[in-house]
Parts: structure tokens; sequence; C-alpha cells
């Protein structure tokens, strides 16, 4: 079992408008909010969000809503920014209500001007082996410089706000859904990749993990079930029965 993407909103580079998915959320999923910003003097997510700078200052924030509980279609954060470089909301899937603590390791990177490309590494071994990661990277030049940024190895890029564009600022909103078989015991890294060799203006960086839900004794999750097979005696004969038909 594993997370799976459900939706992605568009990216929102306008301050002010709510940060939108396309569809309103399924109960139980997790939201994950990414928020990208200069000069950011004050941030606070909505009700239901726990966003990572707890001093709620900062150019780079991750939110989540765990067990969410289903018809949001959008979430406005408040903040002060002179410019929004970025901000994304999306939906994950594990098959099961993410309730309980999921949350597992977060690592931030708030780096100085002239700074190489960053790379983003959680503070503390994961505790589980195929966990979700996701980071964000905002990046500024002192001057308007046209870049390109990527998602690091086993990562994967899920928007950017200016690639290849000549501003300040620019932002990769990255994900990896498993983060694999034996991460257990290790720290977990995004090393963002960039067109240029340093960054003037520096910049800020999350990275967090989440384990995967636990299933009670005797369930499955609603997609692996029909996957299940079932030896019915006395013929040992093997059938896979249907969502609607497993267990009675």
């Amino acid at each position: 079992m594993a997370y799976t993407v459900k939706q992605t909103g568009p990216v929102i580079t306008t301050a002010g408008n709510a940060f939108t998915l396309p569809s309103a959320s399924t109960a139980g999923t997790l939201l994950i909010g990414f928020f990208a910003a200069r000069n950011t003097t004050s941030l606070a997510w909505p009700a239901g969000w726990t966003g990572l700078t707890a001093a709620g200052t900062g150019s780079a924030d991750i939110a989540y809503y765990l067990n969410n509980p289903g018809g949001i279609s959008s979430v406005t954060p408040t903040y002060s920014a002179l410019v929004l470089d970025g901000a994304l909301v999306m939906e994950f899937d594990a098959g099961s209500a993410t309730t309980g603590s999921l949350l597992d390791q977060t690592g931030r990177n708030l780096f100085p001007a002239n700074s190489s490309p960053v790379s983003i590494t959680t503070s503390g071994n994961l505790t589980d082996n195929h966990e979700l990661a996701v980071s964000v990277a905002n990046l500024s030049n002192i001057s308007a410089y046209k870049t390109t940024l990527g998602a690091g190895t086993n990562f994967t890029q899920a928007a950017q706000a200016g690639n290849g564009v000549k501003q300040e600022g620019h932002v990769t909103f990255d994900y990896r859904l498993d983060t694999g078989a034996s991460s257990s015991g290790a720290t977990q890294t995004d090393a963002v990749t960039a067109s240029v060799a340093t960054f003037g203006g520096g910049g800020d960086a999350w990275i967090i993990t989440f384990k995967l839900p636990t299933v009670a004794a005797g369930l499955l999750p609603q997609q692996e079930r029909h996957r299940v097979p079932i030896t019915v005696p006395p013929y040992g004969r093997v059938m896979r029965h249907s969502p609607a038909t497993y267990g009675r």
C-alpha cells in the first residue's frame, strides 16, 4: 500500500486569492497546502490546517489537514507578503482515513544569500517504510534572473512557479509517494536541481513526511479489497471477490 495523488490544484501567484482544488475533497484524505512568498511577516492557516512555521514567518511553508471532513475545495490563509511567488493545494489518498499520528519527520533549510542549489533533509530518521514525503523550495535572486528548478532524485515535481522566466523568485513543489521498503532509520532528502550555480537572495525550503495509516485487524483499504484471493474448500479453488461481496 502507498499514497496516491487524488488531485492537484493550480498554482496561485496572485496575493489574496484562495488556493483551490479542481473539485471538493473526499472525507478522510490528506490535504497538503504549499506556500512560497517573499518578505512574509505573518502567516496563519484556517482551522483544521497545521503549518510548519510555528512563528508564522518565512518565505516558504507547508500546511496539512489530516482526515479532512470532505467538501473542501479551497483554503485561504491570511498572510502579509510583498510578493506571492506561488501556492498550491494537493490531495493525497492512502486508501483509508488519515487519522492518528501520521506526521513523522520535518526539515527546514533557511539558507543565506549566495547559496548553491539547495537540498532539504528531514531533521530526523523516518520511523516507517513507505512514507509520503512532500517539499517546497522557494529560491530568490537579488535581481531578476531566468532560472529553472527541478525535483531531486526519486521525487516528482507536482508544479513550479517561475521556471524559465526572468524574475527574482522561483519555486518548486515536489513529492515522493513511497520513500521505499528500507527508508526506516534514514533521513529523507529532496536535492533540488537548478539551472544556476548560486542564488543571490537565498531562500527557504521545507520537507515533511507522513506514515501510512494503520488498518484495523481484519479490514483492508477499499482500493485493496478486490485483490484478495480467497480459497474456498473443499476443492481449493481460488475466487476473487468484489468489494461488494468481500467479507460475507
